[in-house]
């Protein structure tokens, strides 16, 4: 088959699939409102991965993903621990959806690699759909900003993602792709890859994330110590893509240069910092008192009571501390030695500039919650495929037979969790929310709560979520009960 003057085979459908997917996901966030709450949209990405991995296996004849050997002990090593402390938390079903979602983009990280080392021009595919990411993104923003222009809440009610922020993960991982695309083999920036430079400036600057903005500084300046090239036309992007942003003017001070021209200078540090300090310094503390060992679980932390800093801050905002928070001090050590290694090779080393998005999602990960959210953690997942040399080293052992093994485990607990979330929009009977309320891989009982029930089963419901909801003290309020006394500390 030839499809755009290219043979096509069915080993190449695996890749079109997903590169197809990537510019699919984030349209179908705001399409199908099933998948709007962040703990749902585990399921869709699921459903990608799993779609290319069998087709991986079946039409692309990968029956065995190619992986270091002295790698995978370690990534057992690390699995079993964190499988064992989620399974002693207090919420271990929900814990066990985001054990499941990690363990899954591994073995899809494993056969991602092996098919772009088998397949030629495959990294430069998958580059480009990336930079189709980005693309549609700005234009996106660019045309909802001008449909509504007085939109009221930016910050939660943007396309695609229910906290603006979150954009700007996206953007910092992306914007250094166009520095990588095929057409700047001649050593010069082309001229669509200085309009992704630009548009990324803009997504970055306007979205406010001023870790995003540190983020991309970093990232360029690493590429330009790589390169030692292109400083004139990077400057030039920068400038651009910050002038676009002002022409999207909001009535969000959050947004746009306020956020790093006009702090306040009468607040205190943790007011500038987006109260960081004090969330890292109650992280820190919280998990060195109470669980320095086994941690809370695959994301407890989200459920501690009171919460780290507010009842809608319950993420540290630092993947260390993240990592310490789940799993205790083990659960950090494997990813602590594996990423420094990295760095050390890929980055100071070989100087492998394909290693620069995956070395953006690290550095965004120190300031927010990249690898805490789905959307940029599968993001960071990719990136991280990106850094693979595109022919396979025949030197080093290979090994993959154990991603062979884990993969139906992947498959049953991505379909049950799946399956939460779409009965979730469904008028459902008691028996299936009891079941639900008893294997919370998700739940989400608002729909239910608007289906004709008798008191005493709204009540029970009530009584379930409240249980198994990880903002108690908001929910209090919306189900008119009286929240704990630590609510309002």
């Amino acid at each position: 088959m030839v499809l755009f003057g290219k043979d096509v085979s069915t080993k190449h459908i695996p890749l079109l699939i997903l590169c197809s997917s990537l510019l699919l996901v984030l349209p179908a966030l705001d399409f199908f409102w099933v998948f709007w709450d962040p703990n749902a949209v585990k399921a869709l990405i699921a459903v990608v991965e799993l779609a290319f991995i069998i087709s991986a296996i079946i039409l692309g004849k990968i029956s065995t993903p190619a992986i270091s050997k002295n790698l995978t002990p370690w990534l057992l090593i690390w699995f079993s621990w964190t499988l064992l402390s989620t399974l002693l938390s207090e919420h271990p079903y929900p814990g066990l959806a985001r054990w499941n979602e990690l363990l899954l983009h591994s073995v899809f990280a494993a056969y991602l690699i092996t098919c772009l080392q088998t397949i030629n021009c495959a990294r430069s595919v998958l580059l480009y759909s990336f930079s189709g990411v980005l693309i549609l993104i700005a234009i996106t923003y660019m045309v909802a900003w001008a449909l509504d222009p007085q939109r009221p809440n930016w910050v939660s009610l943007s396309p695609y993602v229910n906290n603006i922020r979150h954009m700007g993960h996206l953007a910092a991982i992306l914007l250094p792709v166009f520095l990588l695309l095929p057409t700047n083999a001649s050593g010069k920036l082309k001229g669509y890859s200085l309009l992704g430079i630009t548009l990324a400036w803009y997504l970055i600057i306007w979205s406010g994330g001023r870790g995003a903005f540190l983020t991309g500084v970093a990232i360029i300046a690493i590429y330009y110590w790589q390169a030692r090239q292109h400083a004139l036309p990077l400057l030039l992007t920068f400038i651009a893509g910050s002038l676009i942003a002002q022409l999207f003017p909001t009535h969000e001070a959050a947004l746009n240069f306020y956020r790093f021209l006009y702090p306040d200078i009468q607040t205190a540090s943790t007011d500038i910092s987006s109260g960081r300090f004090e969330l890292y310094y109650h992280s820190a503390r919280i998990w060195f008192q109470q669980y320095w060992l086994f941690g809370t679980g695959a994301d407890g932390f989200q459920y501690l009571e009171p919460a780290l800093l507010t009842d809608s801050i319950r993420h540290p905002h630092n993947l260390i501390l993240q990592l310490l928070l789940s799993y205790g001090l083990p659960g950090l050590l494997i990813p602590l030695v594996l990423v420094s290694r990295f760095i050390w090779l890929e980055v100071c080393i070989k100087r492998n500039v394909f290693a620069l998005p995956f070395l953006a999602a690290l550095g965004h990960s120190m300031t927010s919650g990249v690898f805490y959210i789905s959307i940029s953690l599968w993001f960071s997942v990719l990136a991280f495929t990106l850094i693979t040399p595109q022919k396979e080293a025949t030197a080093q052992k290979k090994s993959g037979k154990t991603f062979c093994y884990i993969l139906p485990l992947c498959l049953t607990l991505s379909l049950a969790h799946l399956a939460q979330v779409i009965n979730s929009q469904r008028f459902s009977s008691s028996s299936w929310t009891e079941l639900n309320a008893r294997y919370p891989l998700y739940f989400n009982s608002q729909h239910w709560l608007n289906q004709d029930m008798s008191e005493q089963d709204r009540q029970k419901l009530i009584r379930q979520t409240l249980n198994l909801t990880s903002t108690p003290c908001f929910d209090f309020v919306q189900y008119q009960q009286r929240p704990p006394s630590w609510c309002s500390k």
